[in-house]
């Protein structure tokens, strides 16, 4: 059942994809969004020091936020698409493992170049050159995260605080991809208010910590099943977007961004926009 309900589109359900992204957010090239979530565990009887994170509480990273100290938890990253629908998952890591180290690690990073090859890519408007012809910037599928994953070409993050600062172009810009990126914070929101399961920690990762990181993996596998299924309880589920945990110093990338940068383009599309605007 994994193979069926979590998987990564094919070149023409990512087409797809991309253009509802866009109809949504109003930002071309987004493939999905990417992120992570705590799931609460009992201490492991192995290795359960591995599992005890900065925050004081044990943990399963499925990437990305916090929960109240002394509570434990498994870590697991996922990344979503417009319906908020699980397409890739990364589930069992340690709580104190940091998302950009997971990222690194993960199968999507050592897959992406060769998937979104076969996407294709989208023009914007950027600028206007001397003779007052239209400068049109080619920006290719991406997927958008938080600061804690590398910006690149293939990866569009959001800015962090000290940079929306400086600038109302990156403001606006981030207000746009962060109103994008909110779908996967959703997704996680929906699928803990709708399994109630993780209101408390996991006791079977207390006998073996694969046994909650099966049971965690088959709940997102029924999150797929009930949106493909168009399941009304969805909609009337009203869940919290989690807050975002306190970073691992790992968890930033501290690399200068690489040159392709596909959010370099954006920001010169948003002045462009700006500019014709005022």
């Amino acid at each position: 059942m994994w193979a069926t309900y979590i998987r990564l589109p094919s070149p023409q359900e990512a087409v797809q994809n991309m253009h509802n992204w866009r109809l949504q957010t109003g930002i071309p090239g987004i493939v999905g969004a990417i992120d992570g979530t705590h799931i609460h565990i009992q201490r492991p009887c192995n290795h359960g020091e591995a599992y005890f994170n900065r925050k004081s509480f044990y943990s399963l990273n499925v990437q990305g936020t916090s929960f109240p100290i002394a509570v434990r938890l498994l870590l697991i990253l996922a990344m979503v698409d417009y319906k908020k629908k699980i397409i890739d998952l990364e589930a069992g890591w340690p709580g104190s493992v940091g998302d950009g180290r997971i990222w690194n690690c993960s199968m999507l990073k050592k897959t992406i170049d060769a998937w979104i090859s076969k996407l294709p890519t989208a023009f914007l408007p950027t600028g206007v050159h001397a003779n007052g012809d239209e400068v049109n910037e080619d920006i290719p599928p991406f997927i958008l995260g938080d600061s804690a994953y590398p910006n690149t070409r293939h990866m569009v993050t959001t800015y962090k605080t000290t940079e929306i600062l400086s600038s109302p172009v990156i403001r606006e810009l981030n207000k746009k991809l962060g109103g994008a990126r909110y779908h996967v914070e959703n997704a996680f929101g929906i699928l803990k208010a709708r399994f109630q399961i993780f209101k408390r920690p996991l006791e079977c990762a207390q006998e073996d910590v694969r046994l909650a990181i099966a049971l965690t993996s088959s709940i997102f596998i029924l999150h797929n099943f009930l949106i493909e299924v168009h399941d009304v309880v969805n909609d009337s589920l009203d869940p919290e977007v989690e807050n975002r945990h306190v970073r691992n110093e790992d968890d930033y990338y501290n690399q200068e961004d690489e040159d392709t940068s596909s959010r370099d383009i954006l920001l010169r599309h948003i002045r462009y926009i700006m500019d014709a605007d005022n």
